[in-house]
């Protein structure tokens, strides 16, 4: 199955923030419309188990949001009415922003399409993490990560309303980081992969992707570096 949809993306080229700054972004938003579900994934109490039609990130120190389906119009009114955004407390003055509306493809190919983890990828929960930190060698880690790396585009996918037909085969290499989530200290991943399926650019896979965690950027098989990659992602590649 392929499905093409429309994807919004927004960038605030002249503010810089770090990593952890996309959940102050998103609790920004997120209070400014704690009465739109879209916003926050949350009802009441309770939260919403469904793929954010909202995602809130900092990629490459430019903060950025990426909307799709509700998530569009929702977002693009709010943008328009702030002329500054408070972040953790500080009040960032908006000098500008970047709005591109364009069309995006997920779903099954016969080709083979390179992916690179622009901000970490948390993958492992309590229960992998354990299997993980257990493994005898590196082979058996990079298994494991190459299974939960499959559920977790399926899952993805799932959320985007994409059924993957055919079978995944994906070779990926990656490389442990340190995240400070929530206080806590988490064990994250960068790097790269290479995956029988299209997936949406600067969408995110794994836990906490509301939060700018897990965010893909599409690359050549042939180049895995990151070059210019800022650059790019500001002027809408």
């Amino acid at each position: 199955m392929i499905k093409k949809f429309q994807v919004l993306k927004i960038v605030y080229p002249d503010i810089r923030l770090y990593n952890r700054d996309a959940a102050k972004l998103r609790g920004f938003f997120a209070n400014k419309h704690s009465d739109n579900p879209v916003f926050h994934n949350h009802a009441g109490e309770g939260f919403i188990y469904e793929y954010p039609r909202i995602q809130y990130k900092v990629i490459y120190g430019k903060p950025a949001i990426i909307a799709f389906e509700s998530g569009i119009a929702a977002v693009y009114s709010s943008v328009l009415e702030e002329d500054a955004i408070d972040i953790g407390g500080k009040n960032i003055e908006v000098a500008g922003i970047r709005i591109d509306l364009y069309d995006e493809t997920a779903g099954d190919s016969e080709r083979t399409f390179g992916y690179k983890f622009a901000t970490p990828w948390l993958g492992l929960n309590q229960k992998n993490f354990s299997a993980y930190r257990q493994a005898k060698d590196d082979q058996q880690k990079k298994s494991l990560l190459d299974r939960v790396l499959v559920g977790n585009i399926l899952s993805m996918c799932k959320g985007l309303g994409v059924k993957l037909e055919n079978r995944i085969s994906i070779q990926a290499s990656l490389q442990e980081t340190a995240v400070n989530f929530k206080n806590e200290n988490m064990l994250g991943f960068y790097g790269s992969f290479t995956v029988n399926c299209r997936l949406p650019s600067y969408f995110g896979i794994g836990k906490s992707v509301s939060r700018g965690f897990g965010t893909i950027r599409k690359i050549k098989i042939e180049d895995k570096s990151s070059e210019m990659a800022g650059e790019e992602f500001a002027q809408g590649v």
